[in-house]
C-alpha cells in the first residue's frame, strides 16, 4: 500500500491544558484552539472553539477564535458575524470593565476585521492609554509592556513598538525571546533594516538555545513532488501566539535549504515580515499575530504547478497518507470525499472513505461506503478486507473470516500476476493478521510476517510494509512470549520512520512497544514524535498519559488524558447515529479506566450502553469498572449482558466472557459457581486454556491441590498445540502456580522441573 506521491502536512504542537484549568474549562478549549489554528486544523479549531463558547458564552477570545476560524474556512458571513459577537462581547466587557486594555485590544481586532478600522484605531489608542496608566504605577509589569508593545504594532509605530520591546527584554521576562523575535520582524518588515533584523534574530535563537523561555518552532511542509523538494513554512510560537513565519523550497535529500521561494506581496507581508494582515474587506490593518486571522493564505498557489493534482487517484494517495501514516482519520475522508467528487465511480476512493469512516466510529457509513466500492469493483481486495473489519466489529465473526479469505483470495490473484507487486503482498498481511484476530489464531501472525517480507524485498523503500512487519512482530513478542521479537520489532518501526519521517502511527506503534518493556523514557519520547507529527491524534496522546504517569508525572499525565477526552467530546458532540455515538462514550470510558477513575468511567460507559445496547465493548467494559470496585453483582450482571449480545458463532470470544464471569464469582467468594462458568467456556473454546488456570487456582486455595495440578497441566497441555493470542501466557502461570503447589506438597524434584520450564518462557510470577 505504497503512499506514492502526498501532499504532506507536519505540524508540531505541545498540546497541554492551562495548569490549574478545570476540565473542559473555557480556557482548555481556547488553549486547544488556538493550537490547533497554529497547526491548520482549521475545521476542527470551530469545533473546539464552539465548545469553548458553550462553556462561556461571554468569552471574546471565544468569539474571536471562531471567528478566525470560519475565516480560514473560507466562511465569509459567518466569520463576519461571529467578529460581530466578538465586538458586542467585547463592549458588555467594557461595560462592566471600562479600565480592561486586553478588551479593548480585543474590539480594535474585532472592529478591523470588521472594516472599521478609525474606530480600531481608537480602541488600540484607548488601551495603550490604560496600559501606560498601569505602568506608571508598576514600571516592571512586563506583561502590560508586551500588551502595549502588541497595540503599536498593529498601529504601524514600529520605532515606539520596539522600545516597548525593549522593555520586556530589560526586565528579563519569560516573554524576552519573543520580543527579541518581534523586534525582528519590524527592523525587515517596517523599516528594511535587513543586517540589524538578521542580528536581532541571532540573539533570539541564541537565547532558545539557552531553554531560556518557552519558544516553540513549528514546521509545515506543504508539498512533497517526486524530486523530493517540498515548500516549506517556519514558524516560532509563544504562548499560542505567532511571532515569525518564514518560507522556505527544501530538499528533503539533502535536508538544506535550496532556496527561498518567491512569493507575491500580499504572500510576504502576511507570512514573512508579518507586516500586515488583510480584512475580509482587503484592507491593510497591521501586523499579522496569533490573535488575528483576518486574511485566508492560498499556499497552494505557491507551490511547483501539480498538473496531476486535481485527480482522482491524487487525491486519494492523499487520502491515504493521511489514513495510514499521519493517523488522521478526518482530513482523510475529506480528501477521498475530494477524489470521489472528480470521479464518483472510482472503487479506491470509495475504499479509502470507508476505512476512514470506521476509523472515525461511523460504521453505517462506512458500510455503505465499503458496498459502494465493491458493487463498482467486486474484486478489490481492500474493500473486502475492511468489510470483514466491519462484521468482525458487530461480532460476526464467521462472515469476517469469510471477507478476509476472500481478500486473501484476490491478492494472490495480483501476485500471480505480478510476484513482485508490494501492495498486494502489504495487503494481504494485513487480511492475514485481520483473519488471525478473528479465528484467536496467532500462527496467522507468521504468515503475515513473511507476506511483509515479501513486500519488503519487492521494493525496500515500502514505509508501510515496515510498519506492519513491526506491528505483527510485536504481537508476537507480547503473546508468545518471544522477547527477542520486541528488538526485530523496533528495528522494522525505525526503518518505518527513516523511511516517512512523518509516520505518526510508527512512532506510536514504537512508543508502545518501549511501554510495553517498561521503558517509559523513551515511550515518552515516541509518544511526543507522533504528537509532533499529528497533534490531534489521540492515540498518542492517550498513551502519552499512561507514560507520564508510570513515571510519577501525574499533573502532566492528567493534561493528556483530559486533551484526549477533549478530543473525543468532539466526536461526542459530532455523532451522527447511535453506534456513533455509543463508540465515541466507550472510548471516554476507556480513558477514565486507564485513569482509574471508575466513578467518571461507569458514567461514560453507561452513555456508551444507553446508546448502543448491543455494544458488547461496553458491557464488557463496565463489566470491568465494577469488578474493580468490588461490586461483584453489577459487574456479574455487565458480563451477563455482554455474553448475551455475542453471536454464538463467536466462540473465543464467548469463551472469554465466561471466563470474566467465572473472574468475578471467584473473588466473590462463590467457587463452585466460578467453577461451572469456566467448565462453560471451556466447553464453547476447548481451545481456551485461561479456564483451567482459573480451575486450578480455586482447586489450590480450597485445599484441592491434585486437582489444581490436573488443571494447571491441563492448561499447560492446550498451549502446546493452541494459536490462540493468550495461550502462552496462561500456560506460563500455569507452570509457576504449579511450581508452588509442588513446593508446598514437599514435591520439589518435580517443582525444581516446572521451575525450569517456567524460566524459559519469562515468566516470574
Amino acid at each position: 500500500m505504497k503512499a506514492g506521491i502526498a501532499m504532506v502536512l507536519l505540524a508540531a504542537a505541545i498540546l497541554c491544558a492551562p495548569a490549574g484549568a478545570e476540565e473542559n474549562s473555557t480556557d482548555s478549549w481556547i488553549s486547544w484552539g488556538s493550537e490547533l489554528m497554529i497547526n491548520e486544523s482549521f475545521e476542527k479549531a470551530e469545533e473546539v472553539y464552539d465548545m469553548a463558547i458553550q462553556s462561556d458564552p461571554e468569552n471574546i477570545d471565544a468569539w474571536l477564535g471562531k471567528a478566525q476560524s470560519l475565516t480560514y474556512l473560507g466562511k465569509k458571513n459567518e466569520s463576519l458575524e461571529a467578529f460581530q459577537k466578538a465586538l458586542d462581547v467585547a463592549d458588555e466587557t467594557l461595560n462592566e470593565k471600562p479600565e480592561d486594555s486586553k478588551a479593548w485590544q480585543s474590539k480594535g481586532i474585532a472592529l478591523a476585521c470588521l472594516g472599521r478600522d478609525s474606530e480600531a484605531n481608537s480602541s488600540f489608542e484607548e488601551s495603550i492609554e490604560l496600559l501606560n496608566n498601569t505602568l506608571q504605577m508598576s514600571p516592571n509589569d512586563a506583561d502590560a509592556w508586551w500588551l502595549k508593545a502588541e497595540n503599536l504594532e498593529l498601529l504601524g509605530r514600529g520605532e515606539a513598538a520596539l522600545d516597548a520591546y525593549d522593555k520586556v527584554i530589560e526586565l528579563n521576562s519569560s516573554k524576552s525571546v519573543g520580543a527579541w523575535i518581534r523586534k525582528s520582524d519590524i527592523l525587515l518588515g517596517q523599516m528594511g533594516d535587513y543586517e540589524e533584523s538578521v542580528r536581532v534574530f541571532d540573539k533570539a535563537l541564541e537565547l532558545m538555545a539557552n531553554n531560556s523561555n518557552n519558544i516553540t518552532s513549528r514546521l509545515h511542509t506543504f508539498f512533497l513532488d517526486e524530486e523530493g523538494f517540498s515548500v516549506t513554512q517556519n514558524i516560532w510560537v509563544h504562548d499560542g501566539q505567532i511571532l515569525r513565519v518564514s518560507l522556505g523550497l527544501y530538499n528533503e535529500s539533502s535536508q538544506t535549504y535550496d532556496r527561498y521561494v518567491k512569493v507575491d506581496s500580499n504572500f510576504i507581508r502576511a507570512f514573512e515580515s508579518l507586516r500586515k494582515t488583510i480584512t475580509p474587506q482587503g484592507k491593510p490593518i497591521g501586523r499579522y499575530n496569533g490573535s488575528l486571522f483576518c486574511w485566508t493564505p492560498d499556499s497552494e498557489s505557491f507551490a511547483r504547478p501539480r498538473g496531476d493534482w486535481n485527480t482522482s487517484d491524487s487525491q486519494s494517495r492523499w487520502g491515504h497518507q493521511l489514513l495510514f501514516v499521519e493517523g488522521s482519520d478526518d482530513a482523510a475522508a475529506q480528501a477521498y470525499d475530494a477524489a470521489i467528487r472528480i470521479d464518483p465511480n472510482s472503487s479506491e476512493a470509495w475504499t479509502g472513505k470507508g476505512i476512514a469512516l470506521l476509523s472515525q466510529g461511523k460504521r453505517s457509513e462506512a458500510v455503505a461506503a465499503l458496498d459502494k466500492a465493491l458493487e463498482l469493483d467486486p474484486q478489490n481486495a481492500e474493500a473486502w478486507n475492511y468489510r470483514g473489519n466491519v462484521l468482525s466489529g458487530e461480532g460476526r465473526i464467521k462472515e469476517a473470516a469469510a471477507a478476509y479469505e476472500r481478500a486473501i483470495a484476490l491478492y494472490d490473484e495480483l501476485l500471480l500476476k505480478n510476484p513482485k507487486d508490494a501492495g498486494a503482498w502489504d495487503g494481504k498481511g494485513i487480511a492475514l493478521e485481520n483473519l488471525g484476530l478473528a479465528e484467536d489464531n496467532l500462527s496467522r501472525y507468521d504468515e503475515a510476517t513473511d507476506a511483509y517480507d515479501k513486500a519488503i524485498d519487492a521494493d525496500p523503500k515500502n514505509a508501510e510494509a515496515w510498519y506492519d512487519k513491526g506491528s505483527a512482530l510485536n504481537a508476537i513478542a507480547k503473546f508468545r512470549q518471544e522477547p527477542e521479537k520486541y528488538n526485530e520489532s523496533l528495528q522494522a518501526f525505525d526503518n518505518a520512520i527513516r523511511l516517512s519521517p512523518k509516520f505518526a502511527l510508527a512512532w506510536v506503534a514504537k512508543g508502545s512497544v518501549f511501554f510495553d518493556r517498561g521503558m517509559y523514557e523513551e515511550a515518552l519520547r515516541a509518544y511526543d514524535k507522533a504528537l509532533w507529527t499529528n497533534p490531534v491524534l489521540q492515540k498518542a496522546q492517550t498513551a502519552r498519559g499512561a507514560a507520564l504517569e508510570k513515571l510519577g508525572e501525574q499533573g502532566e499525565s492528567a493534561k493528556s488524558y483530559e486533551i484526549a477526552r477533549m478530543n473525543i467530546d468532539m466526536d461526542i458532540a459530532a455523532a451522527t447515529s447511535d453506534q456513533e455515538l455509543s463508540e465515541a462514550w466507550y472510548r471516554k470510558g476507556s480513558i477514565f479506566m486507564a485513569q482509574r477513575l471508575y466513578e467518571e468511567a461507569q458514567k461514560a460507559l453507561d452513555n456508551s450502553s444507553n446508546a448502543d445496547p448491543m455494544n458488547v465493548e461496553s458491557w464488557v467494559a463496565k463489566g470491568d469498572v465494577f469488578r474493580w470496585q468490588g461490586k461483584y453483582n453489577e459487574s456479574l450482571k455487565a458480563y451477563e449482558k455482554a455474553i448475551e449480545n455475542i453471536p454464538s458463532g463467536s466462540a473465543w470470544q464467548l469463551s472469554d466472557a465466561w471466563s470474566s464471569l467465572g473472574d468475578v464469582l471467584q473473588e466473590a467468594g462463590r467457587s463452585d459457581e466460578a467453577i461451572s462458568a469456566f467448565d462453560k467456556a471451556i466447553q464453547i473454546d476447548p481451545e481456551n486454556n485461561y479456564p483451567w488456570l482459573a480451575k486450578g487456582d480455586i482447586f489450590n486455595q480450597t485445599g484441592r491441590q491434585e486437582d489444581a495440578i490436573k488443571a494447571y497441566d491441563m492448561a499447560i497441555k492446550i498451549a502446546r498445540s493452541s494459536q490462540s493470542f493468550l495461550a502462552s501466557g496462561a500456560s506460563a502461570k500455569a507452570r509457576y502456580n504449579k511450581d508452588l503447589v509442588l513446593n508446598a506438597l514437599g514435591r520439589n524434584f518435580e517443582a525444581d522441573a516446572a521451575n525450569a520450564q517456567t524460566k524459559e518462557l519469562g515468566f516470574s510470577g
